[in-house]
């Protein structure tokens, strides 16, 4: 009889125990944010908007707004391709700063969040390198030698 009670009381402090780690873990790990699913699949836009642009103008863009809508009353062209929409085109988007690089023949592209964000929430920069890697960083600005962003 006592060593049933005392069989119930360690299951039930081996439960108690392992749910509070559980719990623990859950409510005070860091999550990744919706802004970065957003901000990847903008990177991914700018990409396939850019060899769009390279096959029309025979170069990269060397700037977000080339890529973009053409201002009011104005035409389509070089200067504004009419290939992302205005809000990426503009340089912010999702809470994240864009920016393209261009250089002839190749580019790279960086988002980097704006603002502060809850601290319980990973905010990632991003770099995404000419050869189409997407690059990140928790802590600062990615860039080329930043580790590879895995899905």
């Amino acid at each position: 009889m006592v060593l049933k009670i005392v069989f119930r009381l360690f299951a039930l402090t081996v439960v108690c125990g392992f749910l509070y780690f559980t719990y623990n873990e859950f409510v005070n790990k860091p999550r990744r944010d919706a802004g970065d699913e957003a901000a990847i699949q903008s990177m991914r836009t700018i990409i396939n908007a850019q060899e769009q642009y390279k096959e029309r103008y025979r170069r990269y863009a060397s700037a977000l707004y080339e890529l973009g809508p053409p201002m009011h009353g104005r035409k389509g062209g070089e200067e504004s391709a009419n290939l992302i929409p205005g809000d990426l085109a503009s340089g912010r988007r999702f809470g994240y700063q864009f920016r393209v690089h261009g250089y002839g023949d190749t580019f790279s592209v960086t988002a980097d969040p704006l603002g502060k964000s809850d601290p319980m929430k990973i905010r990632r920069h991003f770099f995404l390198d000419p050869n189409g890697k997407i690059r990140v960083s928790e802590t600062g600005p990615a860039k080329q030698s930043s580790p590879l962003f895995h899905d």
